[in-house]
């Protein structure tokens, strides 16, 4: 008797990372992650292999995501149609609990070859920060940057940073972490842009208006990103906008090449939000 054809499904997934330890499975009774309850809804439908989840990215705990991209295989006596298969993990999603922190956007076929990692063009972060907020601004806790009122951001002097700073082809060892970096791993990486505007990416955002506060998010686009970049950038970026650092030093932080020269703080994970996966023409739907 012949197998069940297998069929390989691309998915674009949302989540809420503050409800998560990351993405990636942990092994044996690990927290939490979002690749694990993904795999255990996906292998609700399947009927013959158990699928395993392959992300565009790793997300850290605490990091959202709006566009994450994940391919998955099913195994089936007959096809399911990629709306179905949407459907269907949507529905164990709920089943598990996880359908207000969790859920599959869209769904399509790809053919077999495809990665949902290997072969995106590139990844794009929004970062969210809530500035000069003279009151709480309690629903931004677990979703925004929310800097303090005495430490105002100068958005003109983080947009001159961004450019001058972090935009082009260079070394970004400087923007990792300690540790961070794999054997043979490549040091040198193109940043398509990195915005700074005070017009949001996502939703308006009118509790920081009502708290008397601006939103302002920060856009970095590139194919791939060392460990933790995006969080050391905007880091730095905001101790830039601040006027705790100039321009000239984050050019001779970059410069020197080590993360352990770095003194910029980190960037909170829960103001990082995975924006979009890109991939070639003919797999770039959905």
């Amino acid at each position: 008797m012949t197998a069940p054809p297998i069929l390989r499904y691309k998915a674009v997934v949302q989540y809420v990372g503050s409800a998560f330890a990351g993405w990636a499975k942990q092994r044996g009774n690990g927290p939490v992650t979002v690749q694990g309850v993904l795999e255990e809804a996906c292998n609700k439908i399947s009927k013959g292999c158990s699928p395993n989840v392959y992300g565009a990215g790793r997300t850290d705990a605490g990091v959202h995501a709006i566009g994450q991209v994940f391919h998955f295989d099913l195994q089936r006596p007959s096809p399911l149609p990629a709306k179905n298969a949407r459907d269907a993990v949507n529905f164990h999603i709920r089943a598990l609990s996880y359908n207000n922190v969790l859920g599959i956007l869209d769904v399509c076929h790809v053919p077999p070859t495809f990665h949902a990692r290997f072969d995106a063009t590139h990844r794009e972060y929004v970062y969210r920060l809530v500035d000069g907020a003279r009151t709480p601004v309690i629903f931004q806790d677990d979703r925004a940057w929310v800097i303090p009122v005495r430490s105002p951001l100068c958005v003109r002097t983080m947009q001159e940073a961004a450019a001058s700073v972090f935009s082009g082809e260079r070394d970004f060892t400087s923007f990792t972490v300690v540790g961070g970096l794999e054997e043979n791993m490549r040091k040198v990486r193109r940043i398509d842009y990195v915005q700074v505007q005070e017009s949001s990416s996502l939703p308006p955002d009118h509790t920081a208006r009502l708290a008397g506060g601006r939103e302002i998010t920060v856009r970095v686009k590139a194919q791939s990103f060392l460990y933790r970049q995006v969080r050391r950038i905007v880091g730095a970026l905001v101790e830039c906008g601040q006027g705790r650092r100039s321009i000239q030093e984050l050019q001779n932080i970059r410069d020197l090449a080590d993360p352990a020269q770095n003194p910029c703080n980190i960037a909170p994970a829960h103001g990082l939000y995975l924006f979009g996966v890109g991939y070639p023409a003919h797999l770039a739907s959905p």
